[in-house]
């Protein structure tokens, strides 16, 4: 998480600065910026609530698992 103004404003940019995709549809700048910064609030919220965002869960498309954690597949 960042821990000054600066940070923050740089963690901010580059989540606007990604390009959109399924997971975040917005176009414009602005409402790119409003989702970033609720995603960023709520990441904070929990970290003081003490329950820490474990970045090593994170999934940069939804369904995506790593090949590891795939459970092995039956033949039908």
């Amino acid at each position: 998480m960042p821990h000054t103004a600066d940070e923050r404003r740089e963690l901010l940019d580059r989540m606007v600065a990604s390009e959109p995709d399924e997971d975040n549809p917005f176009t414009s700048r602005k409402s790119r910026m409003r989702r970033a910064r609720i995603q960023l609030q709520h990441r904070e919220h929990m970290e003081a609530q003490g329950k820490p965002f474990d970045f090593r869960t994170y999934q940069s498309k939804p369904g995506a698992t790593a090949e590891a954690d795939s459970p092995e597949l039956i033949p039908a």
